[in-house]
């Protein structure tokens, strides 16, 4: 997927840039660039990258999906190219959400962070959930097991699963975060990993048996 195909991800990313770049003298040195599950920055980079390492990680993410073959414009029947460039800014809107949090905390503001890191994951894997059901057999995007790859139905049937269990999950850890639950992160992350490929299996399993 080429870049002119992810206008918003572009706008997204450029103004993050942009942003970064007025900040940058005020920003302190060094900047806080991790923080633990009570909001608590407990690790800090130096300048310059230590404010650069944001906008970088967006744009790293544009090349990224950049690189992920889809059928040519002229193919209307394959909807890839479409759900590749919401995915992106899907993924770079949580980006810059997160670059601007931890601007705004290392200026001083007060910024509840072991609530909003695990919201945004939680409305990221919503996106990605609402699109899993949607997307076409391939090997680049999508639930990829050995099982998937080999059986349209088994891929057709995991990713229908999957994509429920996403935007369960995720709205669950969106809203648990701000009810002071950020703990749960960990098995939210485990949930969508492992629900989905441990299904594809047993969809193997069961039709082998049959």
């Amino acid at each position: 997927m080429t870049l002119h195909r992810q206008p918003i991800s572009i706008a997204l990313s450029g103004g993050l840039w942009l942003l970064t770049g007025l900040l940058y003298r005020k920003l302190p040195d060094p900047i806080p660039t991790h923080f633990n599950l009570a909001g608590q920055a407990d690790g800090f980079a130096p300048k310059p990258w230590g404010v650069l390492i944001f906008p970088i990680m967006t744009t790293v993410v544009l090349l990224v999906f950049a690189l992920i073959p889809t059928p040519p414009q002229s193919d209307p029947q394959d909807e890839r190219p479409q759900i590749l460039s919401r995915l992106s800014a899907a993924v770079v809107m949580m980006l810059v959400a997160v670059s601007v949090a931890v601007y705004l905390v290392a200026l001083g503001q007060p910024v509840p962070m072991s609530k909003l890191i695990p919201s945004l994951l939680g409305l990221l894997l919503i996106a990605i959930g609402n699109e899993l059901g949607t997307v076409g057999r391939n090997r680049w995007v999508g639930i990829r097991t050995p099982w998937t790859l080999n059986d349209p139905e088994n891929w057709r049937k995991t990713h229908r699963l999957g994509s429920k269990v996403f935007v369960a999950v995720g709205g669950f850890l969106t809203v648990a975060a701000w009810m002071g639950a950020s703990w749960l992160l960990l098995p939210a992350v485990v949930t969508v990993a492992g629900v989905p490929v441990a299904y594809s299996y047993w969809l193997t399993r069961h039709k082998t048996i049959e």
